[in-house]
């Protein structure tokens, strides 16, 4: 009928697939696999799962794929100027988005979540809602941002190392959490 060109078309069947899957699973990621920017994808690898864990873990995946999907096969080795623009990033669909965006997000994110929230939930929930925009380091740049400020509080356990100073790992394991809790409202 003309309505829709064919890069619409996939992003919206992309869409609609991933709305489906969504009725069945917790946590539905997919990262679309472009031989060329800004070209359709000749796949989405799409990952379903009911475990906070197993979104993480792919989302992680994911990301570290994104950097040598984009790099290596899309510009052929070719680093981009966007590579070098402070506090600025790419998401796996290709676009562009600030640092600022992200932490308006991630609030906006944090203040309709549970008051005390694991990491590996919240960072789970967050890119299962917004999809892989950044590196979990930058989220972990704005959580201390936003401890800074007064908005979160970041609760590791344990809380001190055995000499007695503050924890700073970003990674939950076995004996090691981390609660994320909202200061303000």
């Amino acid at each position: 009928m003309g309505k829709i060109n064919g890069y619409q078309a996939e992003q919206r069947m992309s869409t609609e697939y991933k709305l489906r899957l969504r009725r069945r699973f917790a946590y539905v990621l997919d990262m679309p696999i472009r031989l060329k920017a800004g070209q359709r994808p000749k796949y989405r690898m799409i990952h379903v799962c009911d475990h906070d864990d197993g979104c993480y873990l792919m989302a992680q995946n994911m990301q570290k794929r994104k950097n040598d999907l984009f790099i290596n096969v899309q510009q052929a080795g070719q680093l981009s100027l966007i590579d070098i623009i402070p506090n600025v990033t790419s998401t796996v669909e290709n676009d562009l988005i600030s640092k600022d965006e992200i932490a308006k997000k991630l609030k906006e994110h944090i203040m309709n979540s549970p008051n005390d929230i694991k990491l590996t939930k919240l960072l789970a929930t967050f890119v299962n809602n917004h999809g892989l925009l950044c590196d979990f380091s930058m989220i972990h740049d704005i959580l201390e941002e936003m401890k800074s400020s007064g908005v979160v509080d970041i609760v590791r356990d344990p809380a001190l190392t055995q000499n007695g100073k503050p924890r700073t790992f970003w990674e939950e394991k076995k004996g090691q959490t981390i609660t994320i809790r909202r200061v303000q409202s």
